[in-house]
């Protein structure tokens, strides 16, 4: 009997249709919801929800393109550290930068970002930096951020 998955399972993953034996398609795919008998009307079913999902996504991809477009011609993300000269003359920094304060950043020019998909450890020295932010799926952008000294 074949069934159409409604939920992934170990036979296979959601919208697929998949061939079991008619007592396993009965007793436990359609009764606990996990499928639906493949005939004529959830065959067409199948083809609207995969078209409207293959646009769904295309939407998706060209918003996280823009999206990208966006973080990657955005100026540099500037920020300052307190920095003091020790008595052997090693310059000490106070602090770091860590993905909230970049989230942050972010967020107030107007992105719509999670902490998540930011991809850095906190920054503790100097310096530029080149942070790689997850947008979607096998989108990423690389934003520049600089770290300077709150010296006088």
């Amino acid at each position: 009997m074949k069934v159409i998955l409604l939920k992934d399972c170990k036979d296979g993953k959601v919208n697929e249709v998949i061939d079991v034996k008619p007592g396993y398609a009965t007793n436990y795919l359609i009764k606990n919801k996990l499928a639906i008998p493949f005939n004529k009307k959830t065959s067409t079913f199948l083809d609207t929800k995969l078209e409207n999902l293959q646009q769904e996504e295309f939407i998706k991809r060209q918003e996280a393109l823009e999206t990208k477009h966006k973080l990657e011609e955005m100026e540099t993300l500037v920020y300052k550290l307190e920095t003091n000269i020790d008595g052997n003359k090693n310059l000490n920094v106070h602090g770091s930068i860590s993905s909230k304060h970049i989230l942050s950043d972010l967020q107030n020019r107007g992105f719509e970002l999670h902490k998540t998909q930011i991809i850095t450890k906190n920054i503790k020295n100097l310096g530029l930096y080149d942070i790689k932010i997850a947008i979607y799926k096998d989108i990423y952008a690389i934003i520049k951020v600089e770290v300077k000294s709150n010296a006088k």
